[in-house]
């Protein structure tokens, strides 16, 4: 569902709900792609806790494999965890989308991405703000926003911390 951005909400929760102890985690990668639908469904600190397990799987040597040197693939997952689950990034309708969720573990965050040459610099805290190098329109939650240079409002209550 995460791969081919399925967007009802209603029917990915209960799959997961469904699936969810069913599945072994026996893959390195379960835990980002899981975590990645539990910030998208709103089950955000629980995301945050798999996300805190994707870092520990090289850092606490959780797979008891690191010396044979950093799983890289598990890298890769955690930073599609961060940009994909907690910043809800997606390109759709040929713009750029994205739906912030703020884990209570954490204060905030800030990223840069780049977007048809422009540069994007987001921060999440109890406000999300915007910066641009060129205007752009891109969907805020469920909203088209225009952007000129920046861009600063409350991030959505429904999507904080459920």
């Amino acid at each position: 569902m995460f791969l081919l951005d399925y967007q009802n909400l209603e029917v990915m929760k209960n799959s997961f709900d469904f699936y969810f102890d069913k599945t072994t985690h026996d893959s390195s990668l379960s835990k980002c792609i899981h975590s990645i639908v539990m910030a998208k469904i709103g089950k955000v600190d629980d995301a945050y806790k798999y996300f805190e397990e994707v870092l520990a799987i090289d850092l606490a040597n959780t797979h008891k494999n690191t010396e044979h040197g950093l799983h890289i693939a598990n890298h890769g997952g955690a930073y599609l965890d961060f940009i994909f689950g907690f910043l809800g990034l997606r390109v759709a309708d040929d713009m750029l989308h994205i739906s912030p969720v703020l884990p209570k573990k954490i204060k905030g965050y800030k990223t840069k991405v780049y977007f048809r040459n422009i540069e994007i610099e987001i921060e999440v805290k109890e406000k999300l703000s915007i910066k641009v190098s060129r205007p752009i329109t891109i969907g805020i939650y469920n909203e088209t926003v225009q952007i000129d240079k920046s861009y600063c409002d409350y991030i959505e209550k429904d999507n904080k911390n459920k």
